[in-house]
């Protein structure tokens, strides 16, 4: 998928702000531009630079091509020491920038980039509502959807590239795959 193009953004963005906004603005962005991905730590890595470390490699092994280097990704990384899982987010530099860009030209101040997976979950906390805090997560995006499996409140299984549901049949049909796994 082609990365949008700053003066792409800054179309939508005019189309979407005409007027400068005073409150803060989350810009929500797919996996498609904010690529995510579950790691597992062995629940040894302890400090933020290892678990950073870790993301940044496997990120690497995916994304890296001769015209952009995950090394200067930005990164957003949920994690507590002893967690065995990390979930991790990477932002390539010159769509932040852009972003940054297009948000200023229109006045938006303040504008924080957040993964549209983790902006679901922790809009929607299902897992409050779950017996043990234990279920399964399915966040639908354009061109898939990605599947997380939540024991005891925390992540410990993720596809961030499962099919695209179209109905509920297809959401249980894609659980029943992923609990395969």
């Amino acid at each position: 998928t082609a990365l949008p193009q700053p003066d792409e953004m800054m179309a939508v963005l005019r189309a979407m702000y005409p007027t400068p906004q005073r409150a803060a603005v989350d810009l929500v962005l797919d996996s498609t531009w904010l690529p995510l991905l579950l790691v597992d730590t062995g629940g040894v890595l302890w400090s933020r630079p290892q678990v950073e470390a870790l993301l940044r490699h496997r990120l690497s092994l995916l994304y890296d091509n001769g015209a952009a280097k995950v090394s200067t990704w930005n990164l957003r990384v949920e994690h507590r020491a002893g967690d065995r899982y990390a979930l991790g987010a990477g932002l390539a530099e010159d769509v932040r920038q852009s972003l940054s860009n297009a948000a200023r030209e229109v006045g938006l101040r303040g504008a924080v980039l957040t993964p549209a997976f983790h902006w679901g979950l922790q809009r929607l906390r299902p897992n409050r509502g779950w017996p043990g805090r234990t279920g399964w997560f399915v966040w639908l995006e354009q061109d898939r959807a990605i599947v997380s499996r939540c024991y005891r409140g925390r992540l410990t299984g993720f596809n961030a590239g499962a099919p695209r549901c179209e109905d509920a049949d297809d959401v249980e049909r894609l659980i029943q795959t992923e609990s395969c796994r």
